[in-house]
């Protein structure tokens, strides 16, 4: 027999059977102390975005971390692959010694296309003009901007490894991490973003730079 409380809450409060669906709020220092117990799930996260040559980041300086920001719609790894982790490439000759684990699936996130996104990808997009030569600077973004992302956070294996598919052809070593060079091995694939906010940047921080 149910509980009188248990069918309240089902009658009355539908959003009852949605919380093991909730994204965990956080923040990316916390994730960062141990991102392994974030892999693979929906979180909820605000940090500034940062946009420049072949990169493209979430920041918290509070703790001087960063993960890469991921708005790609499909699977960040391919399916039917294996993963094992080699100490030299020399390693890979001997494919059978070594312990091939299946590199995890995970399905396309689809990025919500609405007025908090449009307005965040606006402020990426905009960049300095040189007063002197009345060029826009590709690496001079006009803007400072943060905003509350909720997103899947992906943990990439050893960064230095051996890949294979399933059927035993090994296709290359430094397979796994996400962005440029692989650099970074933990990233948020965005769903949406909301509370966008910026402030606009000194003209004059890249004018000493260079």
């Amino acid at each position: 027999m149910r509980s009188p409380t248990l069918c309240w809450m089902l009658l009355f409060c539908p959003s009852f059977l949605l919380l093991g669906d909730q994204p965990v709020s956080t923040t990316l220092c916390t994730i960062m102390e141990k991102p392994e117990h974030f892999d693979g799930k929906m979180v909820k996260v605000r940090a500034e975005v940062l946009v420049g040559f072949e990169h493209c980041v979430l920041s918290d300086p509070s703790c001087s971390r960063s993960i890469w920001l991921s708005f790609d719609q499909g699977p960040h790894i391919a399916t039917a692959m294996e993963y094992a982790p080699i100490e030299s490439w020399i390693d890979q000759l001997f494919d059978f010694w070594l312990r091939w684990t299946p590199l995890p699936h995970r399905p396309p996130m689809t990025v919500r296309i609405d007025g908090e996104m449009k307005r965040l990808l606006a402020y990426l997009r905009a960049k300095h003009v040189d007063r002197t030569s009345g060029r826009r600077c590709a690496t001079c973004p006009l803007f400072a901007t943060s905003a509350t992302f909720v997103g899947r956070l992906d943990v990439s294996p050893r960064r230095y490894g051996a890949c294979r598919y399933r059927n035993g052809s090994i296709l290359h070593t430094y397979c796994g991490g996400f962005g440029h060079l692989n650099k970074w091995n933990v990233q948020l694939a965005v769903e949406s973003a909301v509370d966008v906010s910026a402030r606009t940047i000194d003209p004059i921080v890249y004018e000493r730079t260079r």
